[in-house]
């Protein structure tokens, strides 16, 4: 019961640290702009573009969802998938990632009757699949602006480094197995890991993963991969739109290098309400590297946080509309 409760005052210090670092990076991003420049985006908006970033909004939340539905084992409606993906990306979004995730293993728990510990296999799969195409992507889009981004060329090879490195521990818990899960746990266990519910719903799924045949993981990955690749790519249309809201105008490698990056930087448990604050600032550090202005992407980027949000609450909406609609629905059918 003490571990408990020390557990929650732990994870309570860490979540207001990271409010106050949201804060304190977003702070720092609207000091490198002003209200004048402000004006200018907000009377540079496209609205044809804003329309098709709203229709990418919706195309990535329904891969998202896809994502889910084929790993899962294609268990229950696709629509019920993708209402928890929506309020998985709302969690996510507006409140922490980890909350997120703990929803998405719970709704898929309690609605769908899906395990815990498959929940859990195809998100790791799914995350696996999302470095896969991160990784294409950077390691290209590095290569043709690589004389662009001397600063970062020791950081962009430690990255391709570590998700290499990733992808070998991911090879060697299929292979060895048993084995391997028993020593991770009692490193997890010595670290006091295991207290947290998330790494413990984590490695759960994990060690159910090395239960599997090795033939059902490999398929497993190689549809994870896929579907990661065509995700990927609506993620990078939906960066290059988001730009082109406000007329601004950058290469597609510029876009692809700085989109890979920000990808990887979502990874880091140290975001809320979506990465605020965290994502500003490293956009416009490296947009900047490609000489576009600091004050104007700075603009745009607090202007994307707006549309950001107001998107995410516009496709909340599904829920309760989607909960009304399956009442009406069900009364039409008693009243036949």
């Amino acid at each position: 019961m003490t571990n408990l409760v020390e557990a929650k005052k732990n994870n309570l210090v860490w979540d207001l640290a990271k409010v106050v670092l949201a804060i304190a990076l977003l702070y720092f991003v609207v000091s490198k702009t002003n209200y004048s420049q402000l004006l200018i985006i907000k009377n540079d908006i496209s609205w044809l573009w804003l329309g098709v970033l709203a229709v990418l909004f919706v195309v990535m939340t329904l891969l998202k969802a896809l994502q889910y539905y084929v790993l899962i084992g294609k268990k229950g409606a696709y629509w019920n998938v993708f209402r928890i993906t929506v309020w998985q990306n709302a969690i996510s979004n507006f409140i922490a990632t980890s909350a997120g995730i703990a929803s998405y293993m719970t709704m898929l728990k309690t609605d769908e009757d899906v395990k815990v510990t498959r929940s859990g296999i195809a998100f790791i799969i799914t995350k696996f699949g999302d470095l896969f195409a991160i990784f294409l992507t950077l390691s290209v889009s590095s290569l043709v602006v690589w004389d662009m981004i001397a600063p970062l060329h020791l950081l962009t090879i430690l990255i391709l480094t570590g998700i290499l490195a990733g992808f070998a521990f991911s090879f060697i818990t299929i292979l060895w197995r048993e084995k391997f899960m028993s020593s991770l746990s009692g490193v997890i266990v010595s670290l006091q890991l295991d207290r947290f519910s998330l790494v413990k719903k984590v490695l759960d799924a994990l060690d159910t993963l090395t239960r599997e045949e090795r033939s059902s993981i490999f398929r497993l990955l190689y549809k994870g991969m896929i579907l990661s690749l065509v995700y990927m790519t609506a993620t990078m249309m939906f960066a290059y739109t988001s730009l082109k809201v406000f007329n601004v105008t950058a290469s597609i490698w510029t876009i692809l290098y700085v989109g890979s990056l920000t990808q990887i930087v979502s990874f880091i448990p140290i975001q809320v309400f979506g990465g605020l604050g965290v994502a500003e600032l490293a956009n416009v550090y490296l947009y900047s590297l490609f000489g576009l202005d600091e004050e104007e992407i700075s603009a745009v980027m607090i202007g994307l946080r707006a549309i950001f949000y107001l998107m995410n609450g516009v496709i909340f909406l599904y829920i309760p509309v989607n909960a009304f609609l399956g009442r009406y629905y069900e009364k039409l059918a008693h009243k036949k």
